[in-house]
């Protein structure tokens, strides 16, 4: 692990969740309203790398539109790659 052990990966999934970080939270709305669009502008097998992917929870919004697409997920933590 980089920076994180797996208690850490868990307290920043908690800190995520709390009302006060509300990046996650708008990141995801922005992939449920926009995935569709951002999918048709990237075009057939894109290459997708998301620095910060966390639990990979994001990603998912997107890729269900895209087809054929190489995902790079990177994180400070290798527990949450998994």
């Amino acid at each position: 692990d980089l920076l994180y052990d797996e208690r850490g990966s868990v307290l920043f999934e908690k800190i995520c969740e709390t009302p006060e970080y509300y990046l996650t939270r708008a990141e995801i709305s922005i992939l449920k309203q926009n995935g569709r669009y951002l999918a048709e502008w990237m075009g057939n097998a894109p290459t997708i790398i998301e620095p910060g992917a966390g639990n990979l929870r994001k990603a998912e919004y997107l890729l269900q539109h895209v087809s054929g697409a190489t995902y790079r997920p990177v994180d400070v933590s290798s527990i949450q790659l998994k």
